[in-house]
């Protein structure tokens, strides 16, 4: 794990997940350091077993990538953060050409249950 470290990653916190980086990593934990909080560093552990999804790369998909039904993350801002930007989970549910837009089922934060069209810029899948 040593070489993801300084990685952009986007780390569940407290249900959402936030922009962060890698600030150590060893065997199966590592320790982000979120940006803007309030928190200096969270360790998550277990992050090739059943916390697998707590973290994942902060890097858009590659279009041949977005499949129908894949999980996935939508940028969202979070009113109750003074706008900071956080990404809730949900279900690609559609993909539009001309311009590209995907569509994703949202299925939980304060959008929950609701579809949302996005850039492929604004999602990263699970």
């Amino acid at each position: 794990l040593s070489e993801w470290r300084d990685h952009r990653v986007l780390a569940k916190l407290r249900g959402l997940y936030q922009p962060g980086v890698i600030r150590q990593a060893e065997g199966c934990k590592v320790v982000i350091e979120f940006d803007g909080q309030e928190i200096d560093h969270v360790e998550y552990g277990d992050i090739f077993g059943a916390n697998k999804y707590d973290i994942i790369s902060d890097a858009s998909p590659q279009m041949s990538h977005l499949l129908i039904g894949s999980a996935c993350v939508v940028r969202t801002s979070d009113p109750n953060r003074e706008g900071q930007t956080v990404f809730v989970e949900g279900l690609v549910f559609e993909v539009l050409n001309s311009p590209i837009r995907i569509r994703v089922k949202v299925t939980d934060g304060d959008l929950g249950k609701e579809t949302v069209e996005v850039k492929r810029a604004d999602l990263r899948l699970l």
